[in-house]
């Protein structure tokens, strides 16, 4: 197993500087981030491309947790916040997912049954993963 790819999707939704928490985006995006979701494509690098997906990866959460699935096999856990942070891509505030323990975080941007997340670095990554039914955490 690559650990390399794992870590910078992981790293990507972690951060905790240059933002700062509301209980209204907090618990806005919390309920609806609850539950399974599976990566679909993920993008970006310096390069821009489009990355091939060879791994079924769910990203599982429950609360405040969340876990990272490859296989059958738990490759990340921990908790996230949901802040305010500066976004890459425009400028703009917006809310963004920060993992524990992690230097940045990632744009968050919910959309019916698809979620995204754009690491808030320059040549960073955006994945797209899409609601699975039921709930995969452990």
């Amino acid at each position: 197993m690559n650990w390399g790819k794992l870590i910078v999707p992981v790293c990507a939704m972690l951060s905790i500087i240059a933002c700062k928490s509301t209980p209204a985006v907090q618990n806005g995006y919390s309920a609806r981030l609850q539950g399974s979701w599976q990566l679909i494509r993920a993008s970006g690098g310096y390069a821009g491309k489009d990355q091939p997906i060879k791994e079924l990866r769910n990203l599982c959460i429950h609360e405040n947790k969340y876990q990272v699935w490859q296989r059958d096999s738990m490759a990340a856990s921990g908790t996230f916040t949901v802040k305010d942070a500066k976004w890459i891509t425009n400028g703009q505030q917006g809310p963004a997912l920060f993992l524990e323990r992690f230097p940045f975080g990632q744009q968050l941007s919910l959309r019916n049954d698809t979620l995204q997340l754009t690491d808030l670095v320059y040549d960073g990554y955006t994945y797209i993963y899409v609601k699975q039914g039921g709930s995969c955490f452990r």
